[in-house]
């Protein structure tokens, strides 16, 4: 398989002078090295002087993927977070100054529309940036093909190309749940990636609904001369005119690729989410049948051939079946009423189910023969039923029946009396064949004519259900039949249950939907889950929230489905599982999608909590944060939402290394928690717990133990005496004691809560690997190297096992067990862990990261002991700079960093600027009164003196 991210086509003509559009034929065969030297000079007008190994910000491109009217696209490496992306980088050059600006707003609205979705059928955005005087946007990199390169390596199955359809149109369906209209979807804005994971890609058309301003023309249907983003692409493999001429569209023209746009665009209205179906349908139509459905020879007559609505017919030899045929006819319909409501409608008739019905419900040409003509009836009636359950369904509803019915509606004198037996007796006859087939199906599936497996129920409590619907429709047969006038004028339009329920499980015995019986008691399920999760009793309360959540997607119930996907992120999250940020997007989806506003906000929240808390990740979280921002100021400040914000942002800003930042979301945690739930909440306990690590990373040690020991005094009041979370503040305030010269306090707390973990959790945990590596820091300090290898050993085998060898952790139990090798001397085996965790936390945390330069300076004191001054010095600098752009942190290892630095420099006999270093390690050393630190800068900077005055 091919690898491309984000194809576009090669360059308009309408962009360049006519005599230079030659040039950037991808058929040209016969190319001249002046005619390469001459399209490389256009080339580099139009795009930028971009070449392989070219930097962009942070990230070094690597090869050029394509182009269209928009911009180009690249594969890049993101040298921060070490990971292959797609860049997509706007055109400069040859367009007027204005309409640049407009495709800079146009491309800048394309990524903060793309930011607002999450779903793994839509190509994800990570950045927007400036490179120079022109946007970019930073987007996933995806290994595969598009879907019009997929669909051109020959002729595929119906079945195969629904499935491709339906994961793309999920992700319309996300991206218009976000308000978002995508106007330009085709198969070559699809790309299918590993497994034939379809991501919609190129929103560069995007309306985004609540960003754009009536009348302000940026938004407008019709583009100018100067701007038709997008327009103009070809299609993959075509170029020469031919059918490939009619994707182009001439200046002036509507916005998108001419063949797929929808007749309502041609005439001037704004595109909706209906716009967006006739796209795909005039896709999903190509896909099947091997050819558009509207074909012209010219970019007139298509126009008018697509506002006539003249869709081919279905060529012969291609097996689609009829239903499916009638999908693409009603999302190509010209009137949007016409089409399917939404995206999820028209996704629904592609379902599994939906095929399911199909298949017991066949066409009424096949199922039904015998016309009745008496009374002007229409109805049609079937052949003799070949089981008892057909049978009597065919009775509910029989020609005498109509016969009767039409009798009675015609003589009411009702107003509009033949319109209201016609769509009486329509929807009487369609349940009926409805019960008879799917009681046929029963039969055959007992007597072994159809697999079992397509059936979901009990074959006796199916019978029940369709015995239940049968009693049912005579009802309602009986009541119209000999309904008086008055009710007959105020006939509605009649709405039975799909009898397929009663064999796919979706209606009950009783021929009811089960789901309000089911809400109610998953409801209440999922209460006494969350009672377990606030217990600390894991184990239960997920098994509880599985099978819940597995009746309710059986029962197709989207609010308790929301909730339970809640509920197993923040069960994953207690237990460190990186699943969680997964789960949690679900629940914000499924909440989104069931109205519960609420619930969305709190996922999302959790999502970014979860995202920090994953270390090698929070960039993802940055978009986030912003739609919770704008969340939070609709719903307003003052409340326990406000607190959530601050606490999710305060986590994830500070594990990106912005402490000072994270400490004042997470003090106004605290101060709205305690104004609004009093000092002795679980919630207070958990804002103090959380203020208290920054504190302890800025080296404020005392201020941190006092949080500490706040949070533990509520949770051992509150919560049961083995709880997880007493387990993580004593884990916490360990730390801090050991910190203060507490060794025997940390050693009790940290064995205290490695037995409450791994009671809880089991031995292989990340959570009993913390617990090991601190003690591994508190043997360190009280000087037993070989206790402090044994735990941190223990550590990194378990952290690497569950976690990865490439994870954040990782690095920080290499590092420690880097500084125990060091102190006991063994210097080749500390350079070694110490390489190791640098190479790891550069690729994962950025080559800026507080952790980053605390690994630099340790390896470049080893590299001192060991006398290799040259590279310690290279190192010490690099450390010594990212210190000073973090000024929040403990201003003690920058003391540490320029005194080592006036070593190396003393070693390579330059005192002079040894002695500004060690000058600097003395104001910083007096200033935090460490009498030790400064003694020993002290001397050195004495002997730095000498050596400038010899």
């Amino acid at each position: 398989m091919s690898t491309v991210s984000l194809p576009i086509a090669p360059p308009p003509t309408t962009a360049v002078d006519a005599d230079l559009a030659s040039l950037f034929s991808a058929h040209s065969e016969d190319t001249s090295t002046s005619s390469e030297t001459v399209r490389q000079s256009v080339r580099r007008r139009l795009f930028g002087e971009v070449r392989e190994s070219t930097r962009i910000g942070r990230y070094i491109v690597q090869g050029h993927l394509g182009s269209g009217g928009m911009g180009s696209v690249y594969r890049a490496y993101d040298s921060k977070l070490r990971r292959t992306v797609a860049i997509k980088l706007l055109h400069r050059g040859v367009e007027k100054p204005q309409s640049r600006e407009r495709r800079r707003r146009r491309l800048l609205r394309e990524a903060q529309g793309l930011a607002r979705i999450s779903h793994k059928h839509v190509v994800q955005v990570h950045d927007v940036d400036t490179h120079g005087d022109q946007l970019f946007l930073v987007m996933d990199y995806v290994e595969g093909q598009t879907l019009k390169q997929w669909l051109d390596e020959g002729r595929r199955p119906w079945r195969e190309v629904v499935e491709i359809f339906r994961q793309a149109g999920e992700g319309l369906a996300a991206a218009h749940a976000a308000g978002l209209i995508h106007r330009d979807f085709k198969p070559s804005n699809v790309l299918l990636g590993p497994e034939a994971q379809a991501k919609v890609i190129d929103f560069g058309l995007v309306r985004v609904d609540e960003l754009t301003t009536s009348g302000s023309g940026e938004d407008s249907t019709f583009s100018s001369h100067d701007e038709h983003d997008g327009l103009g692409e070809h299609g993959e493999g075509e170029g020469e005119g031919g059918e490939a001429d009619l994707d182009l569209t001439a200046p002036g023209a509507v916005i998108g690729t001419l063949a797929y746009i929808a007749p309502e665009v041609f005439a001037g209205r704004p595109a909706d989410a209906r716009s967006d179906i006739f796209s795909f349908c005039v896709a999903l139509f190509e896909a099947l049948y091997g050819l558009r459905p509207f074909q012209a020879e010219s970019r007139d007559l298509l126009i008018c051939q697509i506002i006539d609505g003249r869709v081919q017919p279905a060529p012969s030899g291609r097996r689609v079946p009829r239903w499916l045929h009638r999908v693409c006819l009603r999302g190509l319909e010209t009137d949007p009423a016409r089409r399917f409501p939404s995206m999820n409608a028209l996704l629904a008739e592609l379902s599994p189910r939906s095929r399911i019905r199909r298949r017991l419900i066949p066409m009424a040409a096949g199922l039904l023969a015998a016309t009745v003509a008496s009374v002007a009836i229409a109805g049609v009636f079937g052949p003799a039923p070949t089981c008892a359950g057909a049978a009597e369904a065919a009775q509910v509803y029989t020609v005498d029946h109509a016969k009767a019915l039409a009798a009675r509606v015609r003589g009411s004198g009702a107003p509009d009396a033949e319109a209201t037996w016609r769509r009486l007796d329509r929807a009487l006859r369609g349940e009926t064949d409805a019960l008879a087939a799917a009681s046929e199906s029963l039969c055959a599936t007992r007597a072994g004519d159809e697999p079992a497996a397509a059936l979901a129920v009990a074959p006796e409590d199916a019978e029940r259900c369709l015995a239940a619907l049968r009693r049912r429709t005579s009802g309602i047969v009986d009541h119209w039949t000999a309904a008086d006038a008055d009710a007959l004028a105020r006939a509605p339009e009649l709405s039975f249950e799909d009898p397929a329920g009663c064999l796919d499980g979706s209606l009950g015995a009783s021929g009811e939907p089960p789901s309000a019986a089911i809400a109610t008691e998953l409801a209440g399920q999922l209460d006494q889950v969350e009672l377990d999760l606030a217990d600390g009793r894991y184990d239960a309360a997920t098994l509880a929230n599985d099978g819940a959540l597995a009746r309710a997607e059986a029962a197709a119930i989207v609010k308790i489905q929301a909730r339970a996907w809640w509920l197993r992120g923040l069960l994953q999250s207690s237990t460190a599982d990186p699943r969680a940020t997964e789960s949690l997007a679900m629940a914000q989806m499924l909440a989104g999608r069931a109205g519960d506003d609420d619930l969305a906000f709190r996922a999302l929240l959790e999502r970014i909590r979860a995202l920090a808390n994953l270390r090698d990740r929070p960039e993802e979280a940055l978009p986030w944060i912003a739609e919770a921002r704008s969340e939070l100021g609709r719903r307003g400040l003052g409340g326990l939402d406000e607190a959530l914000f601050h606490s999710a942002v305060g986590e994830l800003v500070a594990v990106r290394g912005e402490l000072a930042e994270g400490r004042e979301h997470l003090e106004a945690t605290l101060e709205i928690r305690r104004r609004l739930l009093g000092d002795d909440h679980l919630l207070v306990a958990e804002a103090e717990n959380a203020l208290g690590s920054i504190l302890d990373r800025q080296g404020k040690a005392a201020e941190a133990r006092g949080l500490y020991e706040q949070a533990l005094a509520i949770r051992e009041r509150v919560l049961r005496a083995d709880h997880p979370a007493i387990a993580a503040t004593l884990t916490n305030l360990a730390g801090v004691k050991s910190a203060l010269g507490d060794d025997a306090g940390a050693r009790a707390d940290y064995e205290r809560a490695l037995a409450l973990d791994t009671e809880v959790f089991g031995a292989d945990h990340p959570r009993v690997a913390t617990i090991h590596h601190n003690l591994g820091v508190e043997a360190r300090r009280r000087g037993d190297l070989d206790e402090a290898i044994t735990h941190y050993r223990s550590a990194l085998a378990i952290r690497r096992r569950v976690l990865g060898s490439d994870h954040p952790l990782v690095g920080a139990t290499l590092n420690a067990l880097a500084v125990a090798h060091a102190r006991r001397g063994d210097a080749a085996e500390a350079i070694a862990l110490y390489r190791e965790a640098l190479a790891l936390r550069e690729r994962q945390l950025g080559a800026d990261h507080p952790d980053v330069a605390s690994t630099l300076g340790s390896l470049a004191a080893a590299l001192v002991e060991a006398r290799e001054y040259a590279e310690a010095l290279e190192l010490l600098d690099r450390s010594r700079g990212i210190l000073r752009a973090q000024p929040e942190l403990d201003r003690g290892e920058l003391a540490w960093v320029l005194r080592l630095r006036g070593v190396a420099l003393l070693a390579l006999d330059q005192p002079a600027p040894a002695i500004v270093s060690l000058e600097s390690s003395i104001e910083l050393y007096e200033a935090l009164g460490d009498e030790a630190g400064l003694a020993r800068a002290g001397e050195l900077l004495a002997e730095a003196r000498a050596a400038a005055r010899r």
